[in-house]
């Protein structure tokens, strides 16, 4: 498990290169694709996928209909902070070339200064008058952010706020004066293609350096894009995992959570929603049938959970305290930036103590504010009952986050048996 999820993680850049890497196991495990521009030939008691650029949906349907049993959802999200290339990317200075970039979601800005980065996502390019696209993931160092030194900024042991236009622009360094536009040569030299044939793109510059264990007994991961890689993993091998039943089954692998989710490919869309609504009608179901079906669902909102930080207690609630190593955490709050409920809530526990499986509970301190997730957003659609669950992690946000395997382990264990419960 260890290694596969490290791998996972290491091969998802980016949701398009997620889409792929989940595309590839789904396969593996005998799931058939439901193209979304085609009637869906799915049928009762078949594996079955749909995938847009960057979101993609697993679907494994039960023995009885839904409308007569529901689906058990769960739905993780798989993009992460980083930073986006913008068009016109090359800024010269002196003999350096940076790249200009915007912030996409909310990265903890000072962690991304003086790390290995690299580049991947997917470029477009035109190729016998039609537009055709490539996916493309370096394994190259090929920039870096350098910080400015502590003499010319004595400051910033007490107070520095990155600017983004300013101080996040990886730089090329071209000593010899000979470099015009180091990225678009990179990618022709990577792709094959021709920069005069070369569209556009929507690229990321990302960590470099791979995801690994620390700890004395390896007990800890850390790895960048842990959340919510780590989320997506677990709903997959849980998937995996559980045994046909009676109910059926939905992975909603979203993107765009950390920009609102307010997309196509978002929480907000409506692709869950019509996929769901197409299911129930290749199976012969009707409107209300699948109003019926959706009624007698039940979600999962996966997303990661902020646990304690030894060295700023005071940031948590005074009671409900996350630690990592002691299992997943539910997740609520008042103002319902959460799913969960009491109730929603109580079904979860009760399943989690007749599997024996450790859960701990978040909410966040009432003088703080804190986040949301896919959970509410989802319900705006789907109407239906769901708790929002994740596994403790410091550094949430960070070029690198950090998690516990146990919790990882406990996280699998607990979507098996949402699955088949």
């Amino acid at each position: 498990m260890k290694n596969d999820l490290l791998e996972f993680i290491d091969q998802s850049p980016t949701p398009y290169q997620g889409v792929e890497e989940i595309e590839k196991r789904l396969k593996a495990q005998g799931y058939l694709a439901c193209p979304l521009d085609q009637d869906f030939q799915c049928k009762e008691e078949g594996k079955f996928y749909a995938k847009s650029p960057g979101a993609i949906f697993a679907f494994e349907l039960g023995k009885k209909k839904p409308w007569e049993t529901g689906f058990a959802i769960i739905g993780p999200h798989l993009d992460s902070p980083c930073l986006r290339v913008k068009p016109n990317p090359h800024i010269k200075k002196k003999n350096y070339i940076q790249i200009n970039t915007e912030v996409y979601g909310g990265p903890l800005l000072y962690t991304w200064f003086d790390k290995p980065l690299t580049l991947a996502g997917k470029v477009y390019y035109q190729e016998e008058g039609q537009v055709r696209e490539k996916l493309v993931h370096s394994k190259k160092a090929l920039t870096i952010i350098p910080s400015l030194a502590i003499h010319m900024n004595r400051g910033a042991n007490e107070k520095f706020a990155p600017n983004p236009q300013v101080d996040l622009l990886p730089i090329f360094v071209d000593l010899e004066d000979k470099l015009q536009d180091p990225l678009f040569g990179f990618l022709e030299e990577e792709l094959g293609i021709k920069s005069q044939d070369l569209l556009d793109f929507d690229l990321f510059v990302l960590p470099l350096e791979k995801s690994s264990s620390i700890g004395l007994r390896e007990e800890l991961i850390s790895a960048p894009r842990l959340d919510n890689l780590a989320s997506a993993h677990a709903s997959l091998q849980g998937l995996f995992q559980s045994k046909p039943g009676d109910k059926s089954k939905f992975l909603a692998f979203l993107n765009h959570e950390e920009i609102g989710s307010l997309t196509e490919e978002g929480a907000s869309g409506n692709l869950s929603y019509e996929i769901l609504e197409r299911i129930v009608y290749a199976l012969g179901g009707t409107k209300e049938e699948f109003y019926q079906a959706l009624h007698k669902s039940f979600l999962l909102s996966a997303d990661l959970a902020h646990a304690v930080h030894p060295s700023h207690l005071e940031c948590a609630d005074p009671s409900n305290q996350p630690l990592m190593g002691k299992g997943p955490v539910i997740k609520l709050a008042a103002n319902r930036s959460y799913v969960s409920t009491g109730y929603t809530s109580a079904v979860i526990e009760s399943l989690c103590r007749k599997h024996d499986i450790p859960y701990q509970k978040f909410v966040n301190a009432s003088d703080r504010k804190g986040g949301s997730t896919l959970g509410p957003l989802m319900q705006h659609s789907l109407t239906i009952p769901g708790v929002d669950v994740g596994t403790p992690i410091l550094a949430m946000h960070s070029n690198r986050e950090l998690g516990a395997w146990v919790d990882q382990i406990n996280y699998e264990k607990l979507f098996k048996v949402f699955l088949e419960d």
